[in-house]
């Protein structure tokens, strides 16, 4: 792993390096490299991959000035799993600056279609970083999980960052997105997966012509905290679902299980739109209720001076409680505009418990986060190339080192207010979480939390130690320790203010010693005995009432309620709350061991009546005498989410065959992301091409057979986390089926085969990363795969007639038909092209004008998004490979 800089490579500050960036790629960048970019240059380029693991850094007013055209819309950097850009300042001096204000900006006059980082990769990290200058997209991500971009200024721009398809799990953190020419952050719908839990904290939305969040493409279970909109030109947030074709009748685009909390709305037209565009003239009376934007709350939040608080065009259940109306604003306007015959809206309102004059703060007073490059930033100096080295000399012997500084242990004053000793184990599931209601002695001015760790895999997010809630109040001294995508963060919140510590380089099954302490106006924490950091932050626990949890996170809890999320897989043991600020010295003599209340017995389950004998289960179908093993590949596949793990095999003409018989046993470490099983499918379609691909995502197992523009879906709901699923799927003689655990879940008429199927072979990954014919996937698997088997022939059931699936968990069997995520209408497309385009059946866009509140105005309009410039082509070069 080998530091460049820029200067060293002899690149002139102020110089076009881009091909000396392009030849760097090819002849010197390694994964895992880093480049420290210090000077400014100019640089073109279309899809140059940054290798996995790259870290693109430079000191302060280091960066890149990207030089753009009208007619240019490729990505100038494709992001591969893992990469870093710290402290970088973009800017794109050619592109236009027309001063347009409206809402329909042209491609070419008032923005180049440049889009400067393609994310393509999982756990890609964005921060301190500098954005500017009107061009498609500052950051696209395409698919892309596990994204954080923090700390980060985006200014100008169409969109500023935007989500595409399953890019899950993202998180936008302390930034700023200002006057962009449509919305800040934009979410889009490719085939059937939009982003999912997708989360923005302590971010500002300023000036943006459209929207500060638009989500065309879902934002299912997302969540917004502690930020502020302000005077965006149509709303500060868009929550929209569109229903355009068979795909987007998926739950996975849906805008359901939005939180919105403590965050402020001020000087837009609109605080939040729910919108519904039905134009498939799908919804009716019976499916209204599922398809409709629904579960939305939003709570402790302030609008001031936006005309109206919620404009809801359409959905059910939409809440909101403790609001502060300032200034000039009015509740609701509910439309019911594409309510179908016999439904109408329903449960929707909420309270509003204060009103005033408005406060007309600047939008400095409103959110004072310094963001963007810095002074600070650390860079590691270059490997020099080894010298030949003379002779070793006899060496003296070293001088004695002092010992190193011990972790911090409790003094003489402090006492044990909270201890569990010995380990927990934890497999992911609820029940193995230890959960503790709130005490007196943990309402302390000062404490020090100390625990260890070792975790199955770090790449989703999961809680370790925590004290907080869904919400905050003033002085609540909300605090919680979490992993994610590698990284620990620990976060301490008083109020609107946070101190967020962040340790890269979490590894699985590794041990680690955490210790973090408050008080004195100081927090700090350490790992592994050795300081990370200390910084000034007055917070405290005394008025703290939340749950203490051990092996989750607690933003799923009301305050003061029990309730967690993101348990954690691995051992947590030995944690201990001492009172008191922990003092960095040696060590001292510990207290005498306080006596601990007597444990109280846990409760005992209730007897259960033992229940009746059940038949034997129908034994799920194995190769008849004429069934040849096609492929075979016994034995455990171990997969942790990366790309690494993943089994691709080079198609063969033993598997083009017209019936055979796919066998496979799962156990899945997570079931909420999108994770391919096992896939023979590729992005885009060709008649009779005979795609096949099963997954699990949001808890349900997918099984999916396409032929051209046709498809069959098995969706068996319940699937559950470190559970063993024995799959079975067959095709041939007009007909597809699935056995789940030796059951029949469902046998279709389907004309289906492999006869002209060229596609590879993945087992623990998706194919829909790749052209037809060539290698390339997507959403790696995370746990075990087992044993697959693909025989010839459909798979014959010679014992007694099976039944219907029915599990303990009773999983909702889905019998549906899904269209291809690749396609619309049949027609093949690249990603992008399911963007709405402006074909002059769009509403036309005007500028918001002053009328009565009874007619539909510009601002209640769907501004759709741009025209087809942004029907990018993903792989125009052949340097963008998976």
């Amino acid at each position: 792993m080998t530091v460049w800089y820029t200067s060293e490579l002899g690149w002139s500050n102020g110089q076009d390096i881009s091909s000396q960036f392009s030849s760097a790629l090819q002849n010197n960048f390694k994964a895992g490299d880093t480049l420290v970019v210090d000077g400014s240059y100019k640089i073109s380029g279309a899809n140059m991959v940054l290798p996995e693991n790259f870290t693109l850094t430079a000191t302060k007013g280091g960066g890149f000035d990207v030089k753009t055209t009208a007619t240019d819309t490729s990505g100038l950097f494709i992001l591969s799993d893992g990469v870093t850009v710290n402290n970088m300042t973009f800017t794109a001096n050619s592109a236009p600056n027309t001063n347009y204000s409206a809402t329909n900006p042209k491609s070419g006059t008032d923005y180049h279609g440049k889009r400067v980082l393609v994310v393509s990769g999982d756990d890609v990290t964005i921060s301190n970083s500098s954005f500017s200058d009107n061009v498609a997209m500052h950051v696209d991500v395409r698919g892309g999980n596990n994204l954080t971009v923090s700390d980060t200024v985006f200014d100008g721009a169409f969109y500023q960052l935007r989500l595409v398809g399953g890019a899950d799990d993202a998180q936008i953190l302390k930034s700023h997105f200002k006057n962009s020419l449509g919305d800040g952050i934009k979410t889009e719908r490719q085939g059937d997966a939009g982003p999912q839990r997708t989360k923005v904290l302590d971010s500002m939305f300023e000036d943006n012509a459209r929207d500060g969040i638009d989500t065309a493409g879902g934002f299912k279970d997302g969540y917004v905290g502690n930020s502020v909109f302000y005077s965006n030109g149509v709303s500060g947030m868009d929550i929209k679902t569109i229903l355009e074709r068979q795909s987007d009748l998926s739950p996975n685009i849906s805008s359901s299980g939005i939180r919105v909390e403590n965050s402020k709305f001020i000087d837009s037209p609109n605080g939040v739109v729910v919108t519904m565009l039905d134009r498939m003239n799908a919804l009716n009376a019976n499916n209204a209720d599922s398809l409709m934007p629904h579960d939305i709350v939003v709570t402790d939040s302030t609008f001031e001076d936006t005309g109206r608080a919620f404009l809801i065009k359409d959905g059910h259940h939409i809440n909101w409680e403790n609001l502060t109306f300032r200034g000039d604003v009015t509740e609701m306007r509910l439309m019911n505009a594409e309510a179908p015959n016999g439904w109408k809206a329903h449960n929707i309102g909420g309270t509003v418990t204060e009103r005033g004059d408005a406060q007309n703060l600047s939008p400095d007073q409103l959110w004072s986060h310094n963001v963007g490059p810095t002074d600070g930033n650390t860079v590691v100096d270059p490997t020099p190339e080894p010298e030949p080295q003379p002779e070793p000399q006899p060496q003296p012997e070293p001088e004695p080192q002092p010992e190193p500084t011990p972790e911090p242990t409790p003094g003489p004053n402090q006492n044990i207010l909270f201890e569990r000793g010995g380990d927990l184990q934890l497999n992911g599931n609820r029940s193995s979480v230890a959960e503790y209601a709130p005490t007196e002695a943990l309402q302390t001015e000062a404490a020090t939390i100390s625990f260890s760790f070792n975790a199955d895999q770090v790449q989703r997010s999961m809680g370790l130690v925590s004290k907080d809630a869904y919400g905050l109040e003033q002085n609540d001294g909300h605090f919680v320790s979490y992993i994610n995508n590698g990284t620990l963060y620990v976060r301490f919140q008083e109020g609107t203010e946070s101190e967020t510590f962040m340790v890269k380089g979490i590894q699985a099954n590794t041990d680690y010693d955490v210790t973090t302490s408050f008080g004195d106006g100081k927090v700090a924490l350490w790992l592994d005995g050795e300081l990370v950091d200390e910084r000034a932050f007055d917070f405290s626990w005394a008025e703290n009432g939340e749950y203490l949890q051990i092996g989750a996170n607690g933003w799923a809890s009301k305050s003061g309620e029990a309730g967690f999320r993101d348990v954690f897989s691995g051992t947590i043991s030995d944690v201990t709350i001492t009172d008191g600020s922990a003092t960095d010295s040696a060590p001292e003599p510990q207290p005498e061991p306080q006596p601990q209340p007597e444990p109280q017995p846990e409760p005992q389950p209730v007897p259960q009546p033992e229940p009746e004998p059940q038949p034997e289960p129908t034994p799920e179908p194995t190769p008849g005498p004429n069934q040849n093993i096609l492929f075979e590949r016994g034995g455990d596949l171990q997969l942790n989410g990366n790309r690494s793990n993943v089994a691709e095999y080079a198609p063969t003409e033993e598997l083009q065959t017209e019936a055979a018989t796919i066998s496979f046993s799962f156990n899945a470490d997570q079931v909420q992301r999108s994770m391919g099983l096992v896939s023979k499918d590729a992005y885009g379609i060709e008649q009779n091409d005979g795609h096949f691909v099963s997954y699990i995502s949001n808890g349900n197992l997918y099984v999916r057979f396409q032929e051209g523009t046709e498809s069959e879906t098995f969706v068996i709901k319940g699937i559950q986390a470190n559970t063993d699923y024995d799959v079975t799927t067959s095709f041939g003689d007009g007909k597809v089926a699935l056995w789940l655990d030796g059951e029949l879940v469902d046998e279709r008429s389907f004309d289906f085969s492999w006869a002209e199927n060229g596609e590879y072979l993945q087992i623990g990954a998706n194919g829909w990363a790749s052209k037809s014919g060539e290698a390339g996937f997507r959403d790696v698997f995370s746990g075990t795969i087992s044993d697959v088997t693909i025989t010839d022939g459909y798979a014959s059931d010679s014992a007694p007639a099976a039944q219907p699936l029915v599990m303990d968990s009773e999983p909702e069997l889905e019998l549906v038909s899904m269209s291809d995520p690749d396609t619309v209408g049949g027609d093949e497309i690249q990603p992008g092209a399911d963007d709405p385009v402006t074909t002059g059946t769009e509403v036309a866009d005007t500028q918001p004008t002053q009328v009565p509140d009874n007619s539909v105005t510009a601002e209640d309009a769907d501004y759709g998004t741009p025209p087809n410039e942004i029907a990018f082509n993903y792989f125009d070069t052949d340097q963008f490979l998976f």
